[in-house]
């Protein structure tokens, strides 16, 4: 999905990363993703994970877009069922040792 900043209204839940390849930032959210023990399930440009080790199943949806204006590939967080708190961990973990 192309994203342009200029003209989009919401992105609030948009992590910007330094790098201009979508194929390695996919690859690199899944890794992460495995590394921590969820459960993934990718769909093109959208990665979910699903963690079920806590009181309520938490899944994590992660979409990887190209922003235009940038010309850099961002990704778009969405909770979509569980816990707000452990979503944000979730996120904050696998963004941050994805290193993008």
């Amino acid at each position: 999905m192309v994203l342009n900043l200029q003209t989009g209204t919401n992105f609030a839940n948009l992590s910007v990363t330094s790098s201009n390849d979508c194929h390695k930032v996919r690859e690199e959210l899944i890794r992460v993703l495995l590394e921590q023990k969820l459960s993934v399930n990718a769909d093109k440009w959208t990665l979910s994970g699903k963690d079920s080790s806590g009181r309520v199943e938490t899944i994590v949806e992660l979409e990887i877009v190209w922003l235009d204006t940038l010309k850099l590939v961002g990704v778009r967080r969405r909770r979509l069922t569980g816990d707000a708190i452990i979503y944000k961990k979730i996120c904050e973990q696998v963004l941050a040792l994805a290193g993008l």
